[in-house]
Protein backbone atom coordinates (compact mmCIF):
# COMPACT_ATOMS: atom_id res chain seq x y z
CA UNK A 1 0.00 0.00 0.00
CA UNK A 2 1.25 3.65 -0.40
CA UNK A 3 2.25 5.39 2.20
CA UNK A 4 2.92 9.02 2.87
CA UNK A 5 6.29 9.19 2.80
CA UNK A 6 6.08 7.81 -0.91
CA UNK A 7 3.62 10.20 -1.63
CA UNK A 8 5.60 13.01 -0.48
CA UNK A 9 8.65 11.56 -2.31
CA UNK A 10 7.11 11.18 -5.67
CA UNK A 11 5.81 14.78 -5.33
CA UNK A 12 9.13 16.31 -4.73
CA UNK A 13 10.44 14.31 -7.98
CA UNK A 14 7.80 16.08 -9.86
CA UNK A 15 8.28 19.18 -8.74
CA UNK A 16 11.84 19.07 -9.30
CA UNK A 17 11.97 17.51 -12.37
CA UNK A 18 9.43 20.10 -13.29
CA UNK A 19 11.97 22.87 -11.94
CA UNK A 20 14.37 21.17 -14.56
CA UNK A 21 12.77 20.95 -17.43
CA UNK A 22 11.91 24.50 -17.13
CA UNK A 23 15.65 25.31 -16.64
CA UNK A 24 16.55 23.19 -19.57
CA UNK A 25 14.29 25.06 -21.77
CA UNK A 26 15.52 28.61 -20.84
CA UNK A 27 18.90 27.24 -21.24
CA UNK A 28 18.16 26.20 -25.15
CA UNK A 29 16.55 29.76 -25.46
CA UNK A 30 19.59 31.41 -24.42
CA UNK A 31 22.00 29.03 -26.47
CA UNK A 32 19.65 29.59 -29.88
CA UNK A 33 20.09 33.16 -29.17
CA UNK A 34 23.59 33.10 -28.89
CA UNK A 35 23.93 30.82 -31.76
CA UNK A 36 21.85 33.31 -33.67
CA UNK A 37 23.78 35.78 -32.74
CA UNK A 38 27.03 34.31 -33.99
CA UNK A 39 25.34 33.44 -36.98
CA UNK A 40 24.20 37.25 -37.45
CA UNK A 41 28.02 38.69 -36.44
CA UNK A 42 29.55 36.26 -39.01
CA UNK A 43 31.55 34.08 -35.98
CA UNK A 44 34.67 31.93 -36.91
CA UNK A 45 33.38 28.63 -38.62
CA UNK A 46 34.73 26.81 -35.71
CA UNK A 47 33.39 28.72 -32.79
CA UNK A 48 30.13 28.60 -34.35
CA UNK A 49 30.26 24.79 -35.02
CA UNK A 50 31.06 24.22 -31.23
CA UNK A 51 28.14 26.74 -30.81
CA UNK A 52 25.90 24.18 -32.33
CA UNK A 53 27.18 21.39 -30.91
CA UNK A 54 25.81 23.08 -27.07
CA UNK A 55 22.92 23.92 -28.36
CA UNK A 56 22.13 20.87 -30.03
CA UNK A 57 23.10 18.92 -26.25
CA UNK A 58 20.55 21.28 -24.48
CA UNK A 59 18.00 20.40 -26.99
CA UNK A 60 18.79 16.87 -26.41
CA UNK A 61 18.05 17.21 -22.77
CA UNK A 62 14.59 18.19 -22.93
CA UNK A 63 13.14 14.92 -23.99
CA UNK A 64 14.75 12.92 -21.73
CA UNK A 65 13.60 15.68 -19.01
CA UNK A 66 10.24 15.30 -20.10
CA UNK A 67 10.30 11.55 -20.08
CA UNK A 68 11.44 11.31 -16.49
CA UNK A 69 9.03 13.67 -15.70
CA UNK A 70 6.21 11.71 -17.79
CA UNK A 71 7.84 8.20 -15.78
CA UNK A 72 7.68 10.42 -12.19
CA UNK A 73 3.95 11.91 -12.98
CA UNK A 74 2.83 7.77 -13.56
CA UNK A 75 4.00 7.10 -10.64
CA UNK A 76 2.16 9.58 -8.60
CA UNK A 77 -1.22 9.11 -10.13
CA UNK A 78 -0.58 4.95 -9.42
CA UNK A 79 0.32 6.15 -5.77
CA UNK A 80 -2.82 7.96 -5.87
CA UNK A 81 -5.32 5.39 -7.39
CA UNK A 82 -3.74 2.62 -5.12
CA UNK A 83 -4.17 5.27 -2.21
CA UNK A 84 -8.45 5.90 -3.27
CA UNK A 85 -8.43 2.27 -4.26
CA UNK A 86 -7.39 1.21 -0.56
CA UNK A 87 -9.96 3.72 0.85
CA UNK A 88 -12.76 2.76 -1.25
CA UNK A 89 -12.64 -0.77 -0.04
CA UNK A 90 -11.93 0.62 3.47
CA UNK A 91 -15.01 2.74 3.54
CA UNK A 92 -17.44 -0.34 1.96
CA UNK A 93 -15.82 -2.84 4.84
CA UNK A 94 -16.87 -1.04 7.09
CA UNK A 95 -19.93 0.22 6.01
CA UNK A 96 -19.77 3.27 5.32
CA UNK A 97 -22.50 5.96 4.54
CA UNK A 98 -23.98 5.25 0.95
CA UNK A 99 -22.97 8.83 0.39
CA UNK A 100 -19.33 9.25 1.43
CA UNK A 101 -19.05 6.07 -0.24
CA UNK A 102 -20.01 7.59 -3.43
CA UNK A 103 -17.92 10.74 -3.13
CA UNK A 104 -14.91 8.35 -2.40
CA UNK A 105 -16.02 5.89 -5.83
CA UNK A 106 -16.06 9.24 -7.39
CA UNK A 107 -12.87 10.30 -6.62
CA UNK A 108 -11.63 6.57 -7.20
CA UNK A 109 -12.71 7.09 -10.89
CA UNK A 110 -11.35 10.47 -11.45
CA UNK A 111 -7.85 9.42 -10.59
CA UNK A 112 -8.28 6.49 -13.08
CA UNK A 113 -9.50 8.79 -15.51
CA UNK A 114 -5.95 10.98 -15.11
CA UNK A 115 -4.10 7.87 -16.69
CA UNK A 116 -4.88 8.23 -20.53
CA UNK A 117 -4.03 11.76 -20.16
CA UNK A 118 -0.51 11.04 -18.98
CA UNK A 119 -0.60 8.56 -21.87
CA UNK A 120 -1.01 11.32 -24.07
CA UNK A 121 1.86 13.43 -22.64
CA UNK A 122 4.15 10.19 -23.07
CA UNK A 123 3.19 10.34 -26.60
CA UNK A 124 3.68 13.90 -26.89
CA UNK A 125 7.37 13.57 -25.57
CA UNK A 126 7.78 10.71 -27.82
CA UNK A 127 7.31 12.71 -31.15
CA UNK A 128 8.88 15.98 -29.84
CA UNK A 129 11.89 13.40 -28.87
CA UNK A 130 11.37 11.93 -32.83
CA UNK A 131 11.57 15.50 -34.47
CA UNK A 132 14.68 16.95 -32.38
CA UNK A 133 16.00 13.44 -33.53
CA UNK A 134 15.44 14.35 -37.53
CA UNK A 135 16.62 17.50 -36.90
CA UNK A 136 20.02 16.15 -35.61
CA UNK A 137 20.18 13.86 -38.87
CA UNK A 138 19.65 16.67 -41.14
CA UNK A 139 22.30 19.03 -39.34
CA UNK A 140 24.86 16.02 -39.52
CA UNK A 141 24.94 15.50 -35.43
CA UNK A 142 23.48 11.99 -35.03
CA UNK A 143 26.16 11.05 -32.93
CA UNK A 144 27.16 11.03 -29.57
CA UNK A 145 25.76 9.23 -25.97
CA UNK A 146 22.86 11.97 -25.93
CA UNK A 147 21.53 10.71 -29.37
CA UNK A 148 22.18 6.64 -28.46
CA UNK A 149 20.03 7.09 -25.35
CA UNK A 150 17.56 9.12 -27.16
CA UNK A 151 17.15 6.30 -29.84
CA UNK A 152 17.22 3.63 -26.64
CA UNK A 153 14.10 6.21 -25.38
CA UNK A 154 12.11 6.24 -28.21
CA UNK A 155 12.55 2.31 -28.75
CA UNK A 156 11.67 1.77 -25.27
CA UNK A 157 8.78 3.75 -25.33
CA UNK A 158 7.28 2.37 -28.74
CA UNK A 159 7.58 -1.25 -26.66
CA UNK A 160 5.94 0.31 -24.15
CA UNK A 161 3.17 1.90 -26.30
CA UNK A 162 2.79 -2.13 -28.14
CA UNK A 163 2.94 -3.97 -25.08
CA UNK A 164 -0.27 -1.27 -23.82
CA UNK A 165 -1.97 -1.91 -26.96
CA UNK A 166 -2.06 -5.43 -27.04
Amino acid sequence: MATIRNLKIKTAACKRIVKELHSYEKEVEREAAKTADMKEKGADPYDLKQQENVLAESRMMIPDCRKRLESSLADLKGILVEREAAKTADMKEKGADPYDLKQQENVLAESRMMIPDCRKRLESSLADLKGILAELEEANQKEGPEVTEAETTVVDVEKLFETTQS
